[in-house]
């Protein structure tokens, strides 16, 4: 019997008291919200919900607690199905001990049970989980409610969702389907596409860079690699910068043709810019990915005294791995696709057809020449270490200062001029909220997948939020539904 329990994921018990009648009723709501049976502790009575999309669930009751009785009249606490079993589990609360584990023929993934106020530990105790902060159980329970429409109404097939206040985990839960063909119910330890999410890390990346004096941001592209040339505009290869770059400033388009990231430095041949460096504001994955090369290409000139125009992007996943991903404790984060698949834990990717998701073919590739400015797949708990780095002013969950606070600070300031007039910093977003709450973040879009990550300074609250499906509903998730949602819970 597994007896591991988890917080806040995607199988969830919730516990809450009840009348006896109300304790007597079995029900099934649309094959989402399962409720069946009820737990006798003393005089007292509890209803137990268990949440699983298509999911046939058995319950037992553990004998060797006198005190708990199956007290279902429907006498459907034995029997409701041959995949699962509960057992009422080993869990200490207001100094009282109770039992519960799970045990199932496959992985079930991660689980959270919760009583009242408390919530269960990994070694099987529980303490009062009293919120004094911003976001509580009312307003995790409303975020909820809020996911699970969106999963019944088709708006995306599989979500999982993040919230941290201060330094505490507070909402980690996952929702729908890794795979909406087979039914396979998401889990908070499964991998994601964060899409231009990524964005946001190259620049804490290359920030790092700047504190050891490797680049600083606006050192011009000609300073970083001397050979670097633009076919089409030669006048600006030596006004354009790094921040220029980063914060959408480059005149550079959004997209362009690349065969490699050493195409990208030596030349730009096919590629006019759209306004000179520094006039126009134009969201670019070209401009993001070129400031992520020549980055590596000036770390790499002062560690070798040369450059690896062969080896750019590897040199890219390198200097993320070691000054990002590894410091941080972001172990299951990948650029390379087929490291992610073998890992077991990649989602697929939907698209909707005739109102329903279904699997859609990725395009994700292992060296893509655009990996700076979206190639990473990440779970979400990793994804809450590195958004918690950016609220705490560069500092990782351990207490190393990773990227200065000055640099940190620099990244999330809007820069002057265009970029400023549409809230972009050093590739992160600075923004206000209808709620009036400041918003600093960024996010993502790729591969059918939708992302967003974020912290509201006023509030000390961060969220991440990934889905894995592309449909106008996603996209409004992420462009602004989840964000709004989330801050209309926490400012009032």
């Amino acid at each position: 019997m597994n007896k591991k329990l988890l917080s806040m994921a995607v199988l969830y018990s919730f516990i809450s008291q009840v009348s006896a009648q109300e304790c007597a009723e079995t029900t099934v709501n649309s094959n989402l919200d399962i409720s069946i049976g009820c737990v006798q502790v003393d005089s007292e009575k509890f209803s137990t919900r268990l949440n699983r999309q298509g999911e046939t669930l058995v319950w037992t009751w553990d004998g060797s607690l006198s005190a708990l009785d199956c007290t279902d009249s429907a006498q459907r606490c034995a029997s409701v199905g041959s995949t699962m079993s509960l057992n009422v589990p080993a869990l200490r609360m207001d100094g009282q001990l109770y039992t519960l584990s799970l045990s199932h023929a496959q992985d079930l993934g991660e689980y959270t049970w919760r009583y009242g106020n408390h919530q269960a530990q990994s070694d099987g105790t529980s303490q009062p989980s009293e919120n004094n902060g911003v976001f509580d159980e009312n307003d995790a329970e409303q975020l909820r409610s809020f996911l699970n429409k969106a999963i019944m109404d088709k708006a995306i097939p599989g979500a999982v969702m993040a919230v941290m206040e201060g330094d505490k985990t507070v909402f980690l839960e996952a929702f729908g389907y890794s795979d909406a063909t087979a039914k396979t119910a998401m889990t908070t330890r499964n991998l994601l596409h964060i899409g231009s999410t990524n964005k946001a890390i190259t620049s804490f990346l290359i920030g790092i860079l700047v504190d050891e004096g490797v680049l600083n941001w606006d050192s011009k592209a000609t300073e970083l690699y001397p050979d670097f040339k633009l076919t089409n505009n030669p006048e600006y290869a030596s006004q354009i910068t790094i921040r220029q770059l980063l914060d959408m400033t480059s005149g550079l388009p959004r997209e362009a043709e690349f065969s490699s990231a050493r195409e990208m430095l030596e030349g730009l041949d096919q590629v006019s810019f759209n306004a000179a460096p520094g006039q126009q504001y134009e969201y670019s994955n070209v401009s993001v990915s070129l400031a992520a090369y020549l980055a590596v290409a000036a770390n790499m000139q002062k560690l070798n005294g040369s450059v690896d125009l062969d080896n750019l992007h590897a040199g890219y996943e390198s200097l993320l791995k070691q000054k990002v991903l590894g410091p941080l404790g972001m172990q299951s984060s990948y650029l390379y696709i087929d490291e992610a698949r073998e890992s077991g834990l990649m989602v697929k990717s939907h698209e909707k057809q005739n109102g329903s998701f279904v699997v859609s073919q990725s395009v994700d590739q292992n060296v893509d020449v655009f990996a700076p400015a979206g190639g990473l797949k990440s779970s979400i708990s990793d994804m809450l270490l590195y958004i918690q780095a950016e609220m705490n002013q560069g500092k990782a969950a351990n207490g190393t200062q990773l990227l200065s606070a000055v640099n940190t600070q620099q990244r999330q300031t809007p820069s002057p001029g265009a970029a400023s007039q549409n809230d972009y910093g050093i590739c992160i977003e600075n923004k206000t909220l209808s709620s009036g709450l400041q918003l600093i973040g960024h996010n993502g879009s790729f591969d059918n997948f939708n992302s967003q990550m974020g912290f509201f300074p006023q509030k000390k609250v961060a969220f991440v939020f990934i889905t894995n499906g592309e449909s106008p509903e996603a996209v409004n998730l992420t462009e602004g539904g989840i964000e709004e949602e989330l801050a209309k819970l926490i400012a009032q």
